[in-house]
This record gives C-alpha cells, sequence and structure tokens, in this order.
C-alpha cells in the first residue's frame, strides 16, 4: 500500500540519518512525506526527521521551522512521546546555537513528559541533551552525573549511541572530563549511574 511504502522510506531515512548519509536520509523522509500528503495527511514524525536532518547539514533556520511545525502537530494530536522529542530537538538546536536558557526551557518539558511516560528509551534522548546542555554551560559535575545515568540506561536497554551522535558527544564528555579532576570525575559518573531520574533532574 502507499501508507506502507511511505513508513519503509521513512525507516529508510532514519537509517540514513543515523549513519551519517545526510542527503539520502532527507531523499527518503521526502519522498515519504509526498506520499502522506498526496493523501491528505500531515505527518509530524517524518518532519521531525527532516528537522534533525537539517541540523546535521547545518542548515538551522529550517531546522527550526520543521520543528515547530512538527510540535505544532502532536501538540494538536496529544502525542506526549512526539512532543517529548520534537522540545528534544529544539533544545539541541537552541544548544548549537548557544541560546542555552531556551534550551534548558525546552529540556525541562521533555524530562516532565519522559516523566509521565515512564519510557526508559525516550528517557535516554532527554539526558544525552540535558548532558550536552551541562556541559557546554560548563556545569560539569552535574554533566559528569547525567552521563552516568545515561550510559547506565543505554547499557541497560541495548541502545548504543547513533554513530551522527558520536562527535557531540565524545567532545561533551572530554570538555567535562577536563573540566574536573579524574578521580572527581569518575566518582561523580558513578554517582550518576546510581541515582534515579528526578534526583538528577528535579
Amino acid at each position: 500500500t502507499a501508507v506502507g511504502e511511505a513508513w519503509c522510506l521513512y525507516e529508510l531515512g532514519k537509517i540514513a540519518l543515523d549513519t551519517e548519509e545526510f542527503a539520502e536520509a532527507s531523499g527518503f523522509f521526502e519522498k515519504s512525506l509526498l506520499i502522506f500528503r498526496t493523501l491528505g495527511k500531515a505527518n509530524a514524525w517524518i518532519t521531525l526527521q527532516l528537522g534533525s536532518t537539517a541540523i546535521c547539514e547545518g542548515r538551522f533556520r529550517s531546522a527550526k521551522r520543521l520543528f515547530q511545525k512538527s510540535l505544532d502537530i502532536f501538540r494538536q494530536s496529544g502525542s506526549k512521546d512526539g512532543v517529548a522529542l520534537t522540545l528534544c530537538e529544539i533544545a539541541r538546536l537552541d544548544r548549537l546555537q548557544g541560546e542555552y536558557q531556551t534550551a534548558e526551557s525546552a529540556l525541562t518539558e521533555t524530562i516532565d513528559l519522559v516523566g509521565q511516560m515512564d519510557s526508559k528509551r525516550y528517557a535516554i534522548a532527554g539526558l544525552q541533551e540535558a548532558f550536552q546542555l551541562a556541559s557546554a554551560r560548563g556545569q560539569h559535575e552535574r554533566a559528569a552525573r547525567l552521563l552516568g545515568k545515561l550510559e547506565a540506561l543505554r547499557q541497560e536497554i541495548g541502545a548504543p549511541l547513533p554513530p551522527r551522535c558520536r562527535t557531540e558527544f565524545d567532545r561533551a564528555v572530554a570538555s567535562s572530563r577536563e573540566a574536573l579532576a579524574e578521580d572527581a570525575f569518575t566518582t561523580l559518573r558513578e554517582e550518576g549511574r546510581l541515582a534515579s531520574l528526578d534526583r538528577l533532574y528535579p
């Protein structure tokens, strides 16, 4: 069916995005979205992924527009998971542009929604951005704790870091490790592994 083809293209786009084939990802997502439009349907998930691809390609203005569009659709439909992931990507975009306060605001709502859903997979998405934002803001003790919890959850559910996220992630780890003494970094990281999410992000 046309809908089945559209979802297959969407999944191919996600694979291409995660493996840093950004032009291919955009192509798959655009084709998928076109099918849904032909059927008279909007699809916020595809729009969200197009925004994520735009970030990776440095097209920040396009990313902002796409995220706002997907966020509006998700809010109208009452999709907590969609709202949470979109806000997480908005926080990432704001962080990359040095807009830390607005990034924190978006991330706070993300973490609140994650708590309501009780989903470890969505918690990982929120923690990933929370860790990178804390590191970018120079909050390295907090970053180390968030990193510990993030790593523990990834290990628990078998969710490795996608290749497209590796460079940004490694840079944040190196920044916080360098800012703290090695023993302190290791201790705080272990504290985070054992802490509850609401304690790390009240």
